[in-house]
């Protein structure tokens, strides 16, 4: 059985999960990562280069080294991601 193509792979978007292939999603959660830390005024990157950062280059990079984002199977409590997404700016933890 032969191996997928990694860079086939990564074009189709397949090592970020579902919510993040869409790129309009992406800038909603990043929004919500921007607003939602009390001191985000702190941070040195806006939103924008915090997606670009995260998604084009981290995840690009270590999906070519064979890892990928996924949610934790841990039994443990979590926020809902697509709240998240939804509020954007408004988003608060």
């Amino acid at each position: 059985m032969s191996k997928r193509n990694n860079l086939e792979w990564r074009e189709s978007g397949d090592h970020l999960p579902e919510f993040m292939r869409d790129f309009h999603d992406q800038k909603s959660l990043f929004k919500a990562l921007s607003s939602s830390f009390g001191n985000a005024e702190d941070c040195p990157l806006s939103f924008r280069d915090g997606q670009i950062y995260t998604i084009d280059w981290f995840l690009w990079f270590m999906a070519i080294h064979g890892y990928k984002l996924t949610k934790t199977t841990a039994k443990v409590e979590c926020k809902d991601i697509d709240l998240a997404i939804e509020k954007g700016w408004d988003y608060r933890l």
